[in-house]
């Protein structure tokens, strides 16, 4: 299930707006229940593969989303709305 999550992020980093593929496959994964956790931990996944690759461009991208994630941003665009429960 690791692998897939990790392809179709890299499939949407390919994507013309990658930045909104990269918020409609989190927005998707919270639909299915996706603990935000785990959808925290496949996003840096993908952001330490692309900081391998040095392409750092995407990795800018995912890391915007991780933002999202966590709540570090207005709040009308958080994922998963005033709880962070990350730690």
């Amino acid at each position: 299930m690791e692998q897939r999550r990790q392809q179709q992020l890299f499939a949407a980093l390919e994507n013309s707006d990658a930045a909104d593929a990269l918020y409609q496959s989190a927005l998707a994964w919270k639909a299915e229940g996706m603990s935000q956790q785990l959808m925290y931990d496949a996003f840096e996944a993908c952001c330490k593969t692309l900081r391998s690759l040095d392409v750092e461009e995407q990795e800018d991208v995912v890391m915007d989303i991780m933002d999202r994630i966590v709540g570090w941003c207005a709040p009308q665009a958080r994922i998963f709305g005033d709880t962070t429960v990350l730690g």
